[in-house]
């Protein structure tokens, strides 16, 4: 078993250190920007609606995996 004399980290990293949490932010704000686009222009439509779906279980999901990581 490794431990932390051979340079192995045991513990888990912050949240935003995590390639998961840029992922997810990167997947929140392109759906986020394309929702805004099109209410912007007048025209909300099932795609926007889908965008702002993903937006949120993309945030809902990064949310629920962190903290089962820290529980």
């Amino acid at each position: 078993m490794p431990d932390e004399s051979e340079g192995v980290s045991t513990g888990t990293k912050a949240g935003y250190q995590t390639t998961e949490f840029w992922l997810s932010l990167i997947v929140v704000v392109v759906a986020a920007a394309s929702a805004l686009l099109q209410v912007y222009r007048g025209q909300l439509d099932a795609a926007a609606a889908v965008a702002l779906v993903a937006s949120a279980v993309a945030a809902a999901g990064y949310s629920h995996s962190r903290a089962t990581v820290k529980s």
